[in-house]
């Protein structure tokens, strides 16, 4: 069972890549699109900062002097220590499907076949903008580790997979 959430273990991965300030980790969030598949806003980071210190997963270094100096974050041994066990778990970890459209149309017997239609049309609308922006992720994480890039392609793939079942499900329907 993990004991550290997708917020935890980002942030804990961040900072064991390179010891990190707050306004540091946000760029990092924002520049390989962190937000795009987990929760972790950026007022949440000194938030989450703290609960691992807290932990003894990371540590403050105190900053150098200057105008600008900001306190940096680094991952302890037993930070590095749970950042390697929780990783390598989720890495094998197979989660449940919790879609929601999977509820919707549990409940579409009751309701007009066109209009289930419409829904799903509407889906797959929303399925061709979501992979439209994730074009931009490609060009955001363009420089980025190879693992930011198999996260694009993670949700690539995904996006792929929705479509076609979206596709068969209207043709299964007969509205396709």
């Amino acid at each position: 069972m993990s004991t550290l959430t997708d917020a935890e273990l980002t942030v804990l991965g961040l900072v064991g890549e390179a010891p990190r300030h707050g306004y540091e980790l946000a760029r990092v969030v924002d520049a390989r699109g962190v937000r795009d598949w987990t929760a972790l806003g950026s007022s949440s980071i000194y938030y989450v900062l703290e609960r691992l210190a807290a932990r003894g997963l990371v540590e403050a270094v105190a900053p150098a002097a200057g105008p600008k100096a900001r306190v940096t974050y680094r991952a302890t041994s037993a930070g590095f220590a749970l950042l390697a066990e929780e990783s390598l778990a989720a890495l094998a970890d197979v989660a449940p499907v919790h879609a929601r459209v999977l509820v919707a149309l549990a409940n579409s017997p009751g309701l007009p076949p066109d209009d289930v239609a419409a829904g799903l049309r509407a889906r797959l609308d929303a399925l061709g903008e979501a992979a439209d922006a994730l074009a931009v992720a490609d060009v955001r994480t363009a420089g980025a580790p190879p693992a930011a890039r198999a996260i694009v392609d993670y949700a690539r793939a995904l996006l792929a997979a929705d479509r076609s079942w979206t596709q068969a499900t209207l043709a299964m329907l007969g509205k396709g």
